[in-house]
């Protein structure tokens, strides 16, 4: 199991507080067609596995962002929502600002780079030009007192 870092649960907490806001963005994006339940709860999940918080804990969170969005957003912008296949779509949407769309994208950018880091950390660390070793196959433990 992995230990977090204050860095981490920073990055997180960024995150969270980025996701509440875009949903409660996408209940502001209110309208007569409401969207009913169902599309409201895919469109909140979207929203998370799009911004990297799809694996947070946050039951209470989406079951009230999806009362949220029952009661105010379209149902056009709770269905870009649910097709949208990058954050740059959901900026299309209008549901994230250009400051929270930057946020996200430098804390997923920084996640690349960590993982990435980490990928490095654990190749074995290999030197292309060095030589392999010589191993002479008819060489024995060394004869101490043969005689």
């Amino acid at each position: 199991m992995t230990s977090m870092t204050a860095k981490t649960v920073t990055t997180v907490t960024t995150r969270r507080g980025i996701v509440l806001l875009a949903l409660a963005l996408l209940a502001g994006a209110a309208g007569c067609n409401k969207a009913d339940e169902g599309d409201c709860r895919k469109a909140v999940m979207r929203i998370r596995e799009l911004t990297g918080t799809s694996n947070i804990q946050a039951g209470d969170d989406v079951e009230s962002a999806v009362r949220s969005c029952r009661g105010n957003a379209s149902k056009e912008s709770v269905r870009c929502a649910m097709e949208a296949a990058s954050v740059d779509e959901l900026e299309r949407c209008g549901l994230l600002g250009k400051e929270e769309i930057e946020a996200i994208k430098a804390d997923q950018e920084a996640e690349r780079r960590r993982q990435e880091a980490m990928r490095k950390k654990m190749a074995p660390a290999v030197d292309a030009g060095a030589a392999a070793p010589v191993v002479d196959a008819g060489a024995g433990p060394a004869d101490a007192g043969a005689g």
